[in-house]
């Protein structure tokens, strides 16, 4: 899986979080994750140095979004429409 460029999850209202393993697959470029079950973002997603795109929306639960993902160079795409945020990250934007 470490070839893996894009993870389409959305739509699985029974995912209510991301194995550990994500954070493995180097290669990501897209991961879309919306429409979810999701309460909680990985801390170590910020590790995914080629991911482009990142799709949050609808997750209702998700309040936080992990330490780091500022640092994320790659990143030029965050869909958190529909989230709960409590708060969006210093940096970012």
């Amino acid at each position: 899986m470490e070839k893996l460029s894009d993870l389409n999850l959305s739509n699985k209202k029974r995912l209510v979080k991301l194995r550990k393993c994500i954070e493995e697959m180097k290669s990501l470029a897209k991961l879309d994750v919306g429409g979810c079950d999701l309460d909680y973002v990985l801390q170590g997603m910020g590790q995914l140095e080629k991911l482009l795109d990142l799709n949050l929306n609808n997750n209702k639960r998700l309040m936080k979004l992990p330490k780091g993902i500022e640092e994320m160079k790659s990143l030029t795409w965050l869909d958190v429409v529909g989230c709960d945020l409590d708060c969006v990250c210093q940096g970012m934007g």
